[in-house]
């Protein structure tokens, strides 16, 4: 979107921010609010929250929502209320107050953008005017901006020149702006003035967008407190839950921690009642997470009384029948002719016994697997026996003590900690944006110094409101050469105070590159850190040459080892094409992709890289919805995927910047100067640019931006980046090495808590589930490898085996891949996930099959995953019509695993006959024969049929696209 027209006025009425939000809270209200996530892992605990990752459907808006409402189970549905740790681009972290253990497989989250946006619009509607410091915010050039220092600061002596001099004019401001480009030391100046104000006695208030930097600064200024004398540890707090790759640093700094621990020593005293809490919610989350496993029982006990009830009619009935044959039989010919018995009558009433003998026979032999059955299903049931009663005793004393919420209530009343005070014992408060906006702990807290980062993405309400917080100073940081601040509704309002960062709103202008000018000319309260310390040389000297006309010092040490690659794509000649539907521009380009696939295979097989070091970025909406796609389908887990403000504040070692545009007539908007302007071109790729800190790969086809954008920014920006870049290794080759891994190779790289305990600088601590978790999946794989080399005919590779893993992988990534594009498109998700699905999910890129029990135990799990969690027979979805070609590998699992069901009466009501038709089909389809007789031919069977699932989900994406 092009950059809104500086507003007439500088300094903005109160109400007429107010209307802006306004204006923006109603578009927000027209969103979706809620999405089924499904397959949540468990990535760690703190303060009694367990942490899951989801992955979320494209068009959710959630930037900004902190608390959401989450409920477990369908049928019998439990609401818990959780927090939002962070959203990185197409996965959510959400922390819950319970423990569902290492796998939480579906979740329905809701929330309200009410909550986040209608506490400022009240503040803003009440405020008559802006106060002095607030009038500050939009004219610091004011002579009341200067401030008397009231303390000389205290620098370690490693500090910088540029960050002591910086120091001593925020001390001597009201309003100071503090910008630069990354690693320019902002957070480290923003840290060390935190320290030096605590020491002085002074309060002091850190807000930033992102869990991640909150944490950041707040642990550097403990280490520099520590370094001037002061007990910053004592002193400081954050208030909000945290990131999880800092669970460590933050255990002895976080609120929610502290206060915690206060509640668990409170509940000590309180045990009866906080038992008896503990196991009902135990045995209920364990009732609501397996749900499909209670249906499937009460199925077979239905079908067990059926079966008994239709024995014992039909074995009254054959006694009935042989009392007649016996009657007739022995009747004498008088008795005959008097009561007109004829030969035709026995000879009827024997076939008759006959045909009731057969079927109470059939019914019988079904009997014994059918309770074998029960007993198997019963035996597995997540609540046993003991737990149940034990459920049933803490129920009724739960009962005695007046129900569930009034034993609640009564531990939190006893347990209640007062946090309000703990918070006014901090003088150093660290939160994010949010949080310091909405949370009522801190709405009459007030602070000597509000330090404000990641400015360029602050919307300006959002500064005015949060400046009511401070009763001295205040100080905005960022980087205005980045993306600026983003809104969803288009109103003037909006353009004017919600579309515009603050660093361009008080120059009053929109060119960057006057920036660095207008800085010098106020340099006594606009301070540009112009210094950079680089990890990837040659883009760094790119970026201060090209984007800040050589305004910006770049400092490299030895150490830092990232490269810049340039890969074009001209020789490919591909072509752009719409994804889904025609309301809006989507465009994505299937060859680009192959080739970003290609480069994340080559990036994992460098030594020590894992998936979630690893980030996509395009620079408009489309492309990530298909990337995402494919990044499934190949089994390539944790690989972020999003447009440059998605990204923006966020660094990873390797950046994958695919440009996509290739073979259409027409440019897009968001990288055409034209039409956006050439500021816009430049936040753009120096947000891109912002987010590497190692390596960086760029795909454009040359030749299309040459013939279609001609000499337009971006043309001229990628040129000068390909004439910089280095040679770009056999990428094709390492994506080789990568599909030959086998399982146990595989799954260390899509780790997500083993990036965790690196960043965090020691590991994530894990629950006992997940621990056993983990060694149960150790014990398989070593279990699998041994399979795999005794089923292994000789002189055959283990390529059928690698065949059927990666084929494994791409079902179960479309089957993801469905759901996430079912609530896209404005459906439910069409395949439900429970812990029975999970752990077939984790049992089958792994299970080798080489045998009919093989076969069997595949057809019965995929079975469960594609056809039961989805409605089974009695599905009303027309994408799974059994009359329709395209479902047909839905219904041929369901018909093998009946083929093979202990349940033989599953046969009895289909029709044996019929189902075994059905099933010959299938293996002639696959080996040319009605069934399968030695190993090799179960493998190609099995293949088979996973390429009918595959082309089966690839189907009904197309169809949902449309």
């Amino acid at each position: 979107m092009t950059q809104p027209n500086p507003p007439t006025t500088r300094s903005p009425s109160p109400s007429a921010l107010a209307q802006a939000l306004q204006d923006e809270l109603e578009k927000l209200r027209s969103l979706p609010a809620s999405a089924r996530l499904t397959l949540g892992r468990g990535v760690g605990s703190f303060a009694s929250h367990s942490y899951y990752r989801f992955e979320i459907p494209e068009h959710l808006v959630m930037t900004g929502v902190g608390s959401v409402s989450c409920t477990i189970g369908r049928n019998t549905p439990l609401t818990f209320p959780a927090q939002i740790t962070a959203l990185d681009n197409q996965f959510v972290t959400i922390a819950l107050p319970v423990d569902c253990g290492p796998r939480l497989p579906e979740v329905l989250l809701s929330w309200s953008y009410d909550a986040y946006v209608e506490p400022s619009i009240g503040y803003l509607r009440n405020l008559p005017a802006l106060t002095a410091l607030q009038s500050l915010l939009f004219d610091p050039s004011q002579g009341a901006n200067a401030l008397e220092a009231r303390f000389e600061p205290i620098l370690p002596p490693s500090t910088p020149p540029e960050q002591d001099a910086a120091l001593r004019k925020i001390i001597r401001n009201k309003v100071t702006m503090l910008w630069g480009p990354i690693r320019s030391g902002k957070s480290h100046l923003l840290a060390l003035l935190a320290a030096n104000y605590v020491k002085a006695g002074k309060s002091v208030l850190y807000v930033a967008a992102i869990n991640e930097h909150v944490d950041d600064v707040l642990v550097r200024s403990v280490d520099i407190g520590g370094a001037l004398g002061v007990d910053m540890k004592k002193l400081s707090a954050s208030v909000g839950l945290p990131s999880v790759e800092n669970f460590e640093p933050l255990r002895e700094l976080s609120i929610e921690q502290i206060a915690d621990a206060l509640r668990l020593e409170k509940r000590k005293l309180f045990q009866e009642r906080v038992k008896l809490m503990e196991r009902y919610w135990a045995t209920r989350l364990k009732q609501v997470l397996h749900e499909d496993h209670a249906a499937k029982l009460a199925r077979l006990r239905e079908l067990a009384n059926e079966r008994k009830r239709e024995i014992d009619r039909l074995t009254s009935e054959c006694n009935s029948l042989k009392e007649s044959v016996n009657r007739l039989q022995s009747a004498s010919m008088m008795d005959r002719l008097k009561k007109g018995f004829n030969k035709d009558e026995l000879t009827d009433a024997k076939e008759q016994l006959q045909e009731k003998l057969s079927g109470l026979k059939h019914l019988q032999s079904s009997q014994t697997p059918l309770a074998a059955e029960l007993l198997k299903v019963e035996a597995s049931a997540p609540v046993h026996t003991e737990e149940w009663k034990e459920f049933q005793r803490s129920l009724k004393q739960i009962e005695e003590f007046g129900g569930v919420e009034a034993v609640e209530q009564s531990i939190a009343d006893f347990c209640a900690v007062d946090e309000f005070s703990l918070l006014r014992a901090k003088k150093f408060l660290a939160t994010t944006m949010m949080t310091a906006l909405t949370d009522p702990r801190l709405k009459d807290l007030q602070f000597d110094l509000v330090m404000m980062d990641e400015c360029e993405s602050v919307q300006i309400p959002q500064f005015v409101a949060l400046t009511a917080k401070a009763s001295e100073r205040v100080v905005v940081a960022g980087d205005p050469f980045q993306i600026g601040p983003l809104s969803v509704a288009n109103t003037p309002a909006v353009h004017d105070w919600l579309q515009r960062d603050l660093f361009l709103h008080v120059s009053q202008r929109d060119e960057l590159h006057r920036l660095p000018e207008w800085a010098d000319q106020n340099s006594s309260w606009c301070i540009f850190l112009a210094s950079h310390y680089s990890t990837t040389p040659k883009l760094s000297l790119f970026v201060a040459s090209v984007l800040y006309d050589d305004r910006i010092n770049v400092f490299t040490s030895p150490q830092a080892k990232g490269e810049l690659f340039f890969i074009d794509t001209s020789p490919l000649h591909s072509v752009c094409r719409q994804y889904v539907g025609r309301k809006r521009m989507l465009p994505h380009n299937e060859l680009h992709t192959a080739k970003v696939i290609e480069l994340v295979k080559h990036v994992l097989m460098q030594p020590g890289r894992k998936a979630v070091e690893v980030g996509v970025v395009v620079p408009f909406a489309g492309p990530t919805i298909y990337t995402k796609e494919e990044l499934r389908r190949h089994g390539l887990f944790n690989v972020e995927v999003g447009l440059p403000a998605s990204f923006r504040g966020r660094r990873k070692p390797v950046m994958i910047f695919d440009t996509t545009v290739a073979g259409i007539d027409y440019t897009m908007r968001a990288i055409d100067d034209v039409k956006v302007g050439e500021h816009e071109i430049a936040r753009l790729l120096n947000t891109v640019f912002s987010c590497v800190s190692e390596d960086l790969y760029v795909l454009a086809d040359l030749s299309h931006f040459q013939r279609v954008y001609k000499d337009r920014l971006i043309t001229r920006l990628l040129m000068l980046l390909k004439a910089q870049s280095g040679t770009v290794r056999d990428t094709a080759t390492a994506a080789g090495q990568f599909d030959g891994l086998d399982w146990d190779k595989r799954k260390p790289l899509f780790e997500f808590y083993t990036k965790v305990g690196q960043l965090s600088g020691a590991p994530v601590v894990t629950s006992q589930s997940e621990k056993a978790m983990d060694a149960e999946t150790a014990l398989r794989l070593k279990m699998m490898t041994a399979k795999q080399k005794e089923a292994r005919p000789a002189g055959e590779p283990g390529q059928m085996e690698r065949q059927t893993f990666q084929a494994v992988l791409r079902v179960l990534g479309m089957m993801t891949g469905v759901n996430l594009l079912s609530q896209y498109t404005g459906g439910d998700i069409l395949f439900h996930q429970s812990p029975e699905t999970e752990e077939a999910r984790a049992r089958l890129p792994q299970d080798v099959v080489r045998s009919e029990r093989e076969f069997s135990a595949a057809m019965d799990a995929w079975n469960h995953m594609l056809f039961e969690m989805s409605g089974g027979t009695r599905s009303d979805e027309a994408l799974f019509a059994k009359n329709n070609p395209e479902a047909r590998a839905r219904w041929d699992v369901n018909t093998l695993k009946a083929l093979y069901s202990p349940d033989i009466g599953a046969l009895i009501e289909e029709g044996k006959q019929k189902i075994a038709v059905s099933a010959s089909r299938v293996f002639q389809e696959s080996i040319g024969k009605p069934m399968a007789a030695n190993p090799v031919e179960w493998a190609k069977a099995y293949l088979h049929i996973l390429s009918k699932m595959d082309s089966y989900l690839q189907w009904i994406s197309q169809q949902l696209r449309q």
